[in-house]
């Protein structure tokens, strides 16, 4: 029970603070694929940001946020899109 409320109260907590993909900054849309284009070309940085998101289990499986992933791909997929 008490673990369905901190759910739902991290859950509350996400809805009023929204999105903050940078720094718990609010960052436009055309920022954020900015600084997408430039991370994507350097290698350490992007391995920065997976190991700044990745969770490692005991099993030694590594999680990455399916959001991540999913905002990446759409960056990359805008990317392409615009240079084609």
């Amino acid at each position: 029970i008490s673990s369905e409320r901190l759910f739902g109260k991290r859950k509350r907590i996400m809805t009023a603070v929204g999105t903050r993909p940078y720094q718990g900054l609010p960052v436009s849309e055309a920022e954020l694929l900015s600084r997408y284009s430039q991370v994507r070309h350097d290698p350490q940085a992007l391995l920065q940001i997976l190991q700044e998101n990745a969770k490692f289990k005991p099993d030694g499986r590594v999680l990455v946020p399916k959001t991540l992933i999913e905002s990446m791909r759409k960056m990359e997929k805008r990317l392409r899109e615009g240079t084609d």
